[in-house]
């Protein structure tokens, strides 16, 4: 269990805790639907902070948090994400950061800043399908989770789905939505050419 823990692959897993590995991919999967090995499973991960609603939490964060305005400060090269995180900035939903700086021949520079957000569609998508929302290519009308009436988007209608459909989506599930659908931004600080 230790060493699934790490990875999260279980035939893997299965393997380095020294099972042979004939039929490796069917053993491990049986010690997954084993009652004691998910129950065991599960107390590590909530000693780690890591349940089904921290998991929730985490994806709504992505799906509705931060605008890409709010990293404008770094952006611009004004502040850092130390900086921002210290300001209240969720820096998490940060997926990547990239920086260069370019010299030229009259020795100045110019420093270009790109940051680019975690999929907000990725992560709606994904928290529509926890909440019930969502079934994998079929539609349904009836019932949503809490047993509320509506209708059941797939995934690939969510994909085509306009920002304010999506804030729609989020306000029946009872999620705030900020303003702002830009989720990828840069900007260029310095004395050289623009």
């Amino acid at each position: 269990m230790t060493r699934y823990l790490v990875h999260f692959n279980a035939t893997r897993a299965y393997l380095e805790a020294g099972y042979k590995p004939k039929a490796a991919s069917a053993g491990a999967s049986r010690l997954l639907r084993n009652v004691k090995v998910q129950a065991a499973v599960s107390e590590q991960l909530a000693n780690h902070g890591i349940d089904p609603n921290s998991i929730k939490i985490s994806v709504a964060q992505i799906a509705l948090g931060s605008d890409i305005a709010d990293f404008e400060p770094y952006l611009t090269g004004d502040k850092t994400l130390d900086q921002l995180r210290k300001d209240g900035v969720d820096t998490s939903l940060v997926e990547s950061v990239w920086e260069t700086t370019r010299t030229y021949a009259d020795e100045s520079s110019a420093t270009t800043r790109k940051i680019k957000l975690y999929s907000r569609m990725t992560a709606m998508g994904l928290l529509a399908r926890v909440l019930g929302m969502v079934s994998e290519g079929r539609v349904h009308s009836g019932q949503v989770a809490g047993g509320a009436p509506g209708l059941l988007i797939t995934a690939a209608g969510m994909r085509d789905m306009s920002d304010e459909e999506l804030g729609r989506l989020a306000a029946a599930a009872g999620l705030d939505q900020p303003d702002g659908a830009d989720r990828e931004g840069g900007g260029q600080v310095g004395d050289g050419p623009a």
